[in-house]
């Protein structure tokens, strides 16, 4: 893993110091070290873990799997987790949101009782770090990537279902807008990626294309039975093509952000009020309601792993899910995301 520079300095300061030396080699490669710091003199009698936002590049899910990562860390060593993001996260907006300025609590409660006054002056704390949601990621055959096995699925449902809530606001929201494309009849939740991923940049994954994700979807509601399609995507073509191949039987909701470019919407501007904030409702609401369908066909996409991981914490499973899976890309094209003031 990376070596940040505040532990370079570090490094560099105790350079004859062979007992730290040793100590640094292992530290970024050893999943289960931990250090514990002094930050007060609160909540004396409990072993503090905090999660921040790990990258200022991510997109909602991938920020929101990195969570998940580091709570299960949290919840093997009986940790108590507190989750704080600050203004680099990609969806955090300039003024407070439901009376808070942590983005995460934008969506979600706290899976703890802690506060931030507490978890930051307590008096043994963990700050997560990358190595420690390795530890999970261990049950992929590669850390991070999008390809990712049925037991990482099921310990990250595990988690979802043990750790997180959704805030009043959210749930109410969620519930209200699913009730909009609900159907009693059978409908086929089919996620489409465009925008950035059509780039294939390296270790992404080959890209799905529209007329690919057609043939499979009219091929699933031959031999399954589906009378509805919800459609979730970021891709303007994707809605156009679907209304035109699948007339009467598409679903989707009609105020996303949406693009025919080859840039994420996350990393997008607009004059909407809390379009940021907006942004990060909008990718919830169409993975929950992808969540809530009873087959699901997707590329891979952290909102597909997302959406299939949610299901199970919810209990059930999709009746039929196929994930297309054409590789990821090794290339050498990197991934360059947008940046934005706060």
């Amino acid at each position: 893993m990376n070596i940040t520079w505040k532990y370079i300095k570090r490094f560099i300061a105790n350079i004859t110091n062979e007992e730290f030396k040793r100590w640094m080699v292992g530290a970024d490669q050893n999943p289960y070290i931990v250090e514990f710091r002094q930050l007060g003199e609160k909540q004396a009698g409990r072993n503090i873990y905090i999660i921040e936002n790990d990258d200022k590049s991510h997109g909602f899910f991938a920020e929101y799997r990195m969570t998940l990562n580091y709570l299960a860390f949290a919840d093997r060593y009986h940790f108590i987790p507190y989750i704080w993001y600050n203004k680099d996260y990609c969806y955090a907006e300039k003024n407070r949101i439901l009376d808070t300025d942590n983005p995460f609590e934008y969506y979600f409660e706290q899976p703890s009782d802690l506060c931030y006054e507490n978890a930051y002056a307590g008096k043994n704390v963990v700050f997560a770090k990358n190595a420690h949601g390795d530890m999970v990621e261990a049950l992929n055959e590669r850390c991070c990537s999008y390809d990712v096995s049925e037991a990482y699925i099921e310990a990250i449902a595990e988690i979802i279902k043990k750790y997180i809530r959704f805030n009043k606001l959210t749930d109410k929201y969620l519930q209200t807008e699913y009730k909009k494309v609900k159907k009693d009849e059978k409908v086929l939740g089919v996620h489409f990626r465009g925008s950035d991923f059509k780039q294939n940049y390296n270790n992404h994954p080959v890209a799905v294309k529209i007329n690919d994700m057609i043939k499979n979807t009219s091929e699933l509601i031959n031999t399954n039975g589906f009378q509805y399609i919800f459609l979730a995507t970021d891709d303007l073509k994707a809605i156009e093509e679907f209304r035109k191949e699948f007339s009467g039987i598409v679903l989707y909701y009609t105020d996303v952000q949406r693009t025919n470019g080859n840039i994420s919407v996350a990393f997008t501007d607009s004059r909407r009020e809390q379009h940021h904030y907006k942004l990060g409702l909008e990718v919830l609401r169409d993975m929950y309601t992808l969540s809530k369908c009873d087959g699901l066909l997707a590329g891979m996409s952290q909102v597909s792993h997302i959406a299939r991981a949610t299901k199970r914490a919810y209990g059930s499973k999709y009746e039929v899910e196929k994930i297309l899976n054409l590789g990821i890309n090794r290339n050498g094209k990197q991934f360059r995301y947008g940046k934005r003031a706060i």
